[in-house]
């Protein structure tokens, strides 16, 4: 990932790639100060009016933190990381299953190798499962996934050839093994997202691996067995499929980091048998955007996400992210372009509530966390 300084936006109004630059309505709702948290990167998850989700660093231990945040902007700390044989560093989102919400860290745990956590919306946490780093896996940065009242989900490294492994585990923290990549043209390597499921099997992606190194879109079932659907990076195709798949109807909906036409990522389409398509690749000037940070969403058949650079010529020339639509025939639209200042840079993963898009920004918002900025919580209205 690039990081540049605070800049300007640039020529909203004359983007222009596919479809018209649109104007949106911007407001940040929180600017982090290390002290709360610093660099949330994930996706909320809304319980009550309040949303809530996690930081990769900062709070009373300086090692993460999951907050809540409402609507109004009023922000809490729930948890402070960091504490005895507690998890550090937590890069996932949330899931809820049956009132408690779950989680993971990519490091700490009894071997410093990360963990699994529970924890209620009030507060209160239990390590659920410490990795160990061999065949269990290590550094699990991913969303769990659950299914049936297991959570699934992948670790980065880890497995015989620190691949990265699949694994499943129960919400009392019975944990099982199901997948090692082995890496190579036969398998992945070094998972990229969350898995999802459709008709009781698992999907996913890795970063690398595949029969071009630049990633695989792969099935699992719950009882491990694992095929690769496709390898991204022929030809125009993306390269290095990143974040959460969405599932609309019967077709998977994703993201590559880099790749396509203009070299700065895509956003593809693909059936459960792997058949793939490049809805969108951004353009080479980073115009429209560039480098997809945040997962898709959906709203009324029009996917929304973000970038993490391009939009303007701030953030040291590189744009600094913007949120933007996509009709599923390859119309773009940026809705808004970060200026890098007190509204952030390097947006992630929306949600959608009520008619306004919340999400995160990694940096920006003050001066804080050693000049970029600590991150901030901010509402896109179309």
């Amino acid at each position: 990932m690039r990081h540049g300084s605070l800049s300007s936006l640039a020529a909203l109004a004359a983007i222009l790639f596919h479809g018209s630059a649109q104007a949106a309505s911007e407001r940040v709702l929180h600017r982090f100060v290390y002290s709360d948290g610093a660099e949330p990167i994930n996706r909320f998850i809304k319980i009550g009016r309040e949303l809530y989700s996690t930081t990769v660093y900062g709070g009373r231990y300086e090692a993460g933190t999951v907050f809540k945040i409402a609507p109004d902007g009023t922000e809490h700390v729930v948890h402070a990381f960091g504490a005895g044989f507690d998890g550090i560093n937590p890069a996932a989102a949330l899931v809820e299953l049956n009132g408690t919400l779950y989680g993971t860290t990519t490091g700490g745990g009894t071997a410093g190798q990360g963990t699994v956590f529970s924890i209620t919306p009030q507060g209160s946490e239990t390590v659920l499962y410490s990795f160990q780093g061999g065949m269990d896996g290590s550094f699990p940065e991913f969303d769990l996934f659950a299914l049936n009242g297991v959570l699934y989900g992948m670790a980065r490294y880890g497995g015989v050839n620190g691949n990265g492994t699949v694994y499943a585990i129960t919400p009392s923290g019975t944990f099982k093994t199901l997948h090692d990549f082995q890496g190579g043209r036969n398998d992945g390597a070094n998972p990229a997202a969350p898995l999802t499921a459709l008709n009781g099997q698992l999907y996913g992606n890795t970063l690398y691996g595949g029969s071009n190194n630049a990633g695989t879109f792969f099935t699992i079932g719950t009882g491990g067995t694992e095929s690769v659907l496709h390898s991204f990076g022929s030809g125009q195709d993306g390269r290095a499929p990143f974040r959460r798949l969405l599932l609309i109807g019967a077709r998977f909906y994703g993201i590559t980091e880099y790749g396509g036409t203009g070299g700065q990522g895509t956003v593809y389409s693909v059936t459960p048998a792997g058949r793939e398509h490049v809805i969108y690749a951004f353009p080479a000037n980073g115009s429209t955007g560039a480098e997809p940070l945040g997962a898709l969403t959906a709203v009324h058949g029009v996917l929304y996400g973000t970038t993490g650079y391009g939009g303007g010529t701030g953030c040291g020339g590189n744009g600094c992210g913007t949120v933007y639509s996509l009709t599923k025939d390859g119309a773009e639209t940026v809705l808004y372009a970060f200026q890098g200042g007190n509204d952030g840079f390097l947006p992630s993963e929306l949600l959608y509530e009520k008619g306004v898009f919340y999400g995160p920004t990694q940096y920006g918002g003050n001066t804080g966390c050693d000049g970029p900025g600590c991150g901030t919580v901010f509402a896109v209205t179309p």
